[in-house]
């Protein structure tokens, strides 16, 4: 929504006035976040101000759908882990020294190189697209609400799920790993193992706080330079007629902000922090996605690089064709690294380390020239899967979990079980958050 003279913060002048002059005292984390929201006001007597006067869409067929696809990939990565070729067999004992069922889940005898192949491409730049995509909203959010409206709003849509989604999510689809993996099949046993661990997996929730400690930051920096926003996305329009330079922008941020941390850590480490968990190496890369995301979002969803005609949808096969050189390129290092040893390995391993960079910026940069390119017509289906895809990304861990157990003994081979247990995980997260959203306390979070 455009915000002139006539608006403050995104609200009237009066409203505005009696936001940042007469607010009533609220306790805690509320009262922290209207203060930062005076502060925004009194340094900008217009808040976040709009770029161009003209009215922007609010939505994006185009991007709604990618959403929803990479969702989709989450779901099938995750039912992937039980057949990669070079999963671990499964633990002896559910507590103990090596705990593989943190990892994988549930590990079947029967193996799918197809399986591999898609994990390590999918690996290569999922999660980084999704905060990418995530960062497209902030701006004009920050517009709309201000500062302490959109965090109240980030805390319920991500806050929430991810404390109800930490305690109850990975207990039950772990109860599936505990029965592959001990003699006393109960639940009154696994409880007190799951509690016996020296720290418990949230599960795919990890995003949720990853992206909740973002959003916080760039409210922190709308109080520090309210036109930061603006800043960045004057050098994002251009990605219109230039994508390849906003590329090697990015390529260059992520470089940096990633390759230092892999080395040092590894691309394998996570880091937990009571029920903060992330991958050691790719914390600043997302931010750096997500921030990129947020300055393409400022113009809107169907302009600069986002344009249905712009050069990035009119170059696609272009982005495509790199796209399948890179996701090569990550399957022959990762393979290289794990058949390799002494020297000759380490020497893979930092290899994959600087690919990570380019592969996860052409991969996701050819995504969005596809989508952007061809998804310009909305479909029922399509609409109820994107409208549901928060949703089905909280649930399905579990599914997945349960299918693979289930098919644990199933005269199946891997390549057939992965796509089983992707197709239905998929579907049954689908119906199970179409019905809860039907509920308006649930609605209004996911």
């Amino acid at each position: 929504m455009p915000v002139g003279p006539g608006h403050v913060c995104g609200r009237s002048k009066s409203a505005a006035s009696s936001q940042c002059h007469g607010r009533s005292a609220r306790p805690g984390v509320t009262d922290m976040i209207a203060n930062l929201d005076e502060k925004i006001c009194r340094q900008s007597n217009l808040g976040v101000t709009a770029v161009t006067a003209a009215p922007m869409p609010s939505r994006s067929v185009s991007i709604d759908y990618l959403r929803a696809f990479v969702i989709f990939l989450v779901v099938a990565f995750h039912s992937a882990l039980a057949y990669l070729p070079y999963a671990p067999a499964p633990a002896e004992h559910f507590v103990g020294r090596l705990e593989a069922w943190r990892a994988f889940p549930v590990m079947d005898s029967q193996r799918s190189a197809a399986a591999g192949i898609f994990f390590l491409v999918n690996n290569s730049f999922f999660m980084t697209l999704m905060f990418f995509v995530s960062g497209l909203f902030v701006w004009r959010s920050l517009e709309r609400k201000g500062g302490a409206s959109f965090l109240r709003d980030r805390l319920l849509r991500l806050g929430v799920p991810f404390l109800v989604g930490a305690m109850t999510i990975p207990p039950v689809a772990h109860f599936a790993s505990y029965l592959q993996t001990s003699d006393e099949p109960t639940f009154g046993a696994y409880w007190r193992a799951w509690w016996a661990l020296s720290d418990r997996p949230i599960g795919p929730v990890w995003f949720n706080a990853m992206l909740l400690v973002f959003d916080f930051a760039a409210v922190g920096l709308l109080a520090i330079a309210p036109k930061w926003g603006e800043r960045i996305g004057a050098l994002a329009s251009r990605g219109g007629e230039r994508p390849a330079r906003f590329f090697a922008v990015v390529l260059i941020l992520s470089a940096l902000a990633y390759v230092p941390l892999a080395l040092a850590y590894g691309d394998g480490t996570w880091t937990q922090w009571g029920l903060f968990q992330f991958q050691t190496s790719r914390p600043v890369h997302y931010f750096v996605y997500f921030i990129m995301g947020v300055a393409v979002g400022v113009h809107g969803l169907r302009r600069g690089l986002l344009s249905h005609d712009g050069a990035l949808a009119r170059r696609w096969p272009i982005w495509a064709l790199a796209a399948a050189g890179f996701g090569a390129l990550v399957v022959f290092l990762a393979v290289a690294t794990m058949t390799s040893k002494g020297p000759a390995q380490s020497v893979f391993v930092c290899a994959s380390d600087l690919a990570f960079v380019p592969s996860c910026a052409t991969l996701s940069f050819a995504l969005l020239a596809v989508f952007t390119r061809f998804v310009q017509r909305s479909n029922p289906m399509f609409d109820s899967l994107s409208a549901n895809s928060y949703g089905i990304y909280i649930v399905h861990y579990p599914f997945v979990a349960w299918l693979q157990f289930a098919l644990l003994h199933a005269s199946l081979t891997g390549t057939e079980k992965w796509a089983l247990v992707a197709i239905a995980a998929y579907a049954a997260s689908w119906l199970s958050t179409a019905a809860a959203r039907r509920l308006p306390g649930v609605a209004r979070i996911i």
